[in-house]
């Protein structure tokens, strides 16, 4: 594990660690989760000391998410998920919508349990029955822990119709 800090004798100043999550370098854009800042393999926590209170934010779930697709195939939609890692995760919710910036809606009733751990991933499957041929659908994919979530980028899928008709 990697440590850096600021000067601690400072108790304005946040005390920083970054810890090295399964491999030794940043990689990736940032994404922000609840005021922090996560790479792929780093997770950035703050720990602030007033003269009266210790406040310590602890980092939040972490999935490495490998891939994120849907799939339209005879009236409907299979999503399909893979992880690599899976730290502290509960589960996934699914939503949908009909446009990229619209509504999303959960899809699922209950959640989808997750079934990988901090050294192995997992491959996850969900249909959706209740779609439309023609229709365009948005998705989102929402990775669940006990202190919150966090929703990756929409997956955007066409619903054609299976009975062609042959020449």
């Amino acid at each position: 594990m990697q440590r850096f800090k600021t000067d601690r004798r400072d108790k304005n100043v946040p005390y920083r660690i970054f810890a090295e999550a399964f491999q030794p370098r940043l990689s990736g854009k940032p994404r922000t989760v609840g005021g922090e800042f996560h790479y792929k393999n780093f997770i950035y926590t703050t720990t602030t000391t007033t003269s009266s209170t210790t406040t310590t934010t602890n980092p939040p779930t972490a999935i490495t998410l490998s891939s994120f697709t849907a799939k339209a195939k005879g009236g409907k939609v299979m999503l399909i998920w893979k992880t690599k890692t899976e730290i502290d995760n509960i589960g996934f919710n699914i939503y949908r919508s009909e446009s990229e910036n619209g509504g999303y809606v959960k899809i699922n009733s209950d959640i989808i349990p997750a079934k990988g751990n901090s050294t192995h991933g997992a491959v996850y499957r969900f249909n959706d029955k209740n779609v439309q041929v023609g229709k365009v659908y948005w998705y989102k994919l929402e990775d669940v822990d006990s202190g919150g979530s966090t929703q990756h980028d929409p997956v955007k899928v066409e619903v054609a119709d299976s009975k062609k008709k042959k020449k």
